[in-house]
């Protein structure tokens, strides 16, 4: 039988300072979505029909870059799944995507089209439920309906997306009445009721207990695979890597300062996929390298290619891949942990000086935005060394796990006088030092003069308070809370050189 739709050649130009993309086909319509009903168990991806595309877009908030060249398209059919730390620019993406928040540089464009203000075509589910606690489940649905031309036609709508969701029976319940996955299931229904072609959820799982969460992930892709909601695309962000590889055709690991594309993945694995297959842990192992190399190559992609039998062990799939040179921060990014919960990490390590991180993750039950910045914190502290998937304890780190409070003191003062991911402690540090007879300095210099140069106001504040933090504990410099003052401490052997 031939086929019913002929992709032709993809015709690109630029028009002014605009990039426009136009795919020509010759298709049926009606076949097409025939089709996609009946693709139940792998819904099938048209890789010549882009739902959303980035061309090189940036945010930029005053002088504070928050995302840089980004570039990725969302295809029709395709979950395509958002991860990386917190501060790399998932939920600032997401937001551009549907229209809340404008990129300053750059394009979106949907279905073909550039993008000015609200997306039409998506709807949002939000981590925190966002319910209206005066409103009924079946008021909060219908809230966000358009186009229905009578109540009649609204409610119709808003009752069948809560049958489809499974809330049959709680139309008139408000929200107090209900447990937070049932909360949750309301906000699928009011996302569904309005039948985009785009849905955008942002960590939709994650304020949901661990059963609740997997029950309504498994409903959600039933539903989805099964063509029951006429959702064309879903972008998913995510901390969970676990959530990614279950969930996604393919996972954007992001990176931060500022957020950026680091890599693409393919997941080559039908549904429904099994967790405890080789192959899911595999994927799982490297997602996991992958986020553990800081410096790793960023990827940048147009179309994605389309993995052959023989190419399912390779991961990494990018058309048109380039290097993208990351510019090194001045202040790297202090992540926000304390030095106690640092040295907790190392009792898990027990007798073992290397572990798998996947089962590190698991045996603390972190996720990625939890065990990620204690990681990073180790290796800047050089107690820890995260490399090809593992997490190893440096000859500085068995030395850490035994010492006495004084001897860690002074371990953690030569680290972060010495690495290249604490300047910013050490910047601190010499400024005090400079200073003439009291070696104090406001908070207010430190955060003017040094701080909101590179981050946002509210970062800053967190680096300033991480800083101090870390200061404190390695007795570099003190803090005095009443009048806003750093202060060196008096005992610094440095002090009098």
């Amino acid at each position: 039988m031939s086929s019913s739709f002929t992709p032709m050649d993809k015709l690109c130009w630029r028009t002014g300072n605009k990039y426009c993309c136009r795919v020509a086909t010759q298709w049926n319509k009606n076949s097409r979505d025939t089709r996609m009903r009946q693709s139940t168990k792998n819904r099938k991806i048209y890789w010549q029909f882009c739902t959303l595309q980035f061309k090189n877009v940036g945010l930029q908030v005053g002088k504070v870059p928050i995302i840089r060249d980004i570039n990725f398209s969302l295809f029709e059919g395709e979950i395509l799944c958002l991860l990386g730390p917190s501060g790399s620019g998932k939920s600032t993406i997401l937001r551009i995507a549907a229209g809340l928040t404008r990129p300053t540089e750059g394009f979106v464009y949907y279905q073909g089209k550039e993008l000015h203000g609200i997306n039409e075509g998506a709807a949002i589910v939000f981590q925190n439920f966002a319910l209206f606690p005066w409103l009924t489940v079946s008021e909060n649905v219908e809230l966000g309906i358009r186009g229905a031309k009578s109540k009649i036609q609204r409610k119709a709508k808003a009752e069948k997306a809560i049958d489809m969701i499974g809330l049959d029976g709680y139309e008139n319940a408000y929200p107090k009445e209900l447990s937070g996955g049932m909360r949750q299931r309301v906000g699928f229904a009011r996302a569904i009721a309005v039948e985009p072609e785009l849905l955008c959820m942002d960590e939709p799982f994650s304020a949901l207990d661990v059963l609740t969460g997997e029950n309504l992930k498994s409903e959600l892709l039933r539903l989805w695979q099964a063509g029951e909601i006429p959702t064309k695309s879903i972008l998913i962000v995510t901390h969970s890597i676990e959530e990614a590889v279950g969930l996604a055709d393919r996972i954007i690991i992001l990176g931060k300062d500022p957020g950026h594309i680091r890599s693409l993945l393919r997941i080559p694995l039908s549904h429904p996929r099994d967790r405890k297959s080789r192959s899911f842990q595999n994927l799982i192992d490297h997602v996991y390298t992958l986020l553990s190399r800081p410096d790793a190559t960023c990827l940048s992609e147009s179309i994605p290619v389309v993995v052959s039998k023989k190419q399912k062990s390779t991961f990494l799939v990018s058309s048109s891949a380039r290097l993208v040179s990351q510019e090194s921060s001045k202040y790297p990014t202090l992540p926000s942990v304390r030095i106690g919960s640092v040295a907790g990490l190392l009792s898990f390590f027990g007798d073992e000086r290397c572990i798998d991180l996947y089962r590190l993750g698991q045996r603390l039950q972190l996720d990625v935005d939890d065990l990620y910045p204690l990681l990073e914190a180790g290796v800047i502290l050089n107690i820890l060394k995260v490399t090809e998937g593992d997490v190893m304890l440096t000859d500085q780190g068995s030395r850490f796990s035994v010492a006495s409070i004084d001897d860690k003191k002074s371990m953690v003062r030569e680290a972060l006088l010495q690495s290249e991911g604490a300047r910013l402690i050490q910047q601190i540090y010499w400024l005090l030092r400079q200073t003439k007879r009291v070696h104090r300095v406001p908070e207010e210099l430190i955060l003017d003069t040094i701080l909101e140069k590179y981050f946002s106001p509210s970062e800053s504040r967190r680096q300033l308070e991480v800083a101090i933090e870390w200061g404190r504990y390695a007795e570099l410099f003190g803090y005095d809370a009443p009048s806003g003052e750093l202060f060196l401490d008096e005992e610094d052997p440095q002090q009098e050189e």
